[in-house]
């Protein structure tokens, strides 16, 4: 399993492109989706529990993008953690093929 991890401040629109594209990519190894959520006055929680139910949530007070990371890979339960920014778009199916040449 793969945890993706994203750090979210201020860029909900590119956030909700980022999370359609990690599941219209329909990757075969099984994924979770973390968003820590950095921007503590526009919080996004019901936003994305409306359109991405899966996705876990993390408020967080914003310590930085770093510390943001840490707090989603503290939360990961995969083997692998695929840390994105919210301004990422997936293509040609990025977490098989990450994870394929990772286990070669």
């Amino acid at each position: 399993m793969v945890s993706v991890i994203i750090v979210n401040y201020h860029v909900r629109k590119e956030l909700s492109a980022c999370i359609e594209s990690i599941i219209s990519s329909k990757p075969k190894t099984p994924y979770k989706i973390i968003v820590v959520d950095n921007d503590e006055e526009k919080s996004i929680r019901k936003e994305l529990q409306k359109r991405f139910p899966k996705v876990i949530y993390i408020p967080n007070a914003n310590k930085g993008f770093g510390q943001g990371n840490n707090a989603g890979a503290m939360r990961a339960k995969g083997d692998y953690l695929f840390f994105l920014n919210p301004d990422t778009k997936l293509l040609n199916n990025n977490i098989d093929i990450l994870i394929d040449f990772l286990n070669n």
